[in-house]
């Protein structure tokens, strides 16, 4: 999904970027990258392993369903 890839390619949860910058990367990537919550990166030991990305909820429904996920598989918390 857009929030795996935003999140492994920025190493970081999404939905922290502006609004506007976004919407405006959202449209220059096709679709590839997102600002919406719900993608985490996953992460053992600080080494970057790839992301998961959650949808359907609210975005702190996905967050939190993220974050249950990533300590189902034993990554580090982010």
């Amino acid at each position: 999904t857009s929030k795996a890839i935003t999140a492994a390619s920025t190493n970081t949860p999404t939905g922290n970027m502006p609004a506007e910058f976004g919407t405006a990367a959202g449209l220059a990537s096709h679709g590839r990258v997102t600002h919406l919550k719900g993608g985490l990166p996953i992460r053992f030991g600080g080494l970057l392993a790839g992301a998961i990305g959650v949808g359907s909820g609210t975005g702190d429904q996905d967050v939190e369903v993220g974050h249950a996920a990533l300590a189902a598989i034993g990554a580090d918390e982010v």
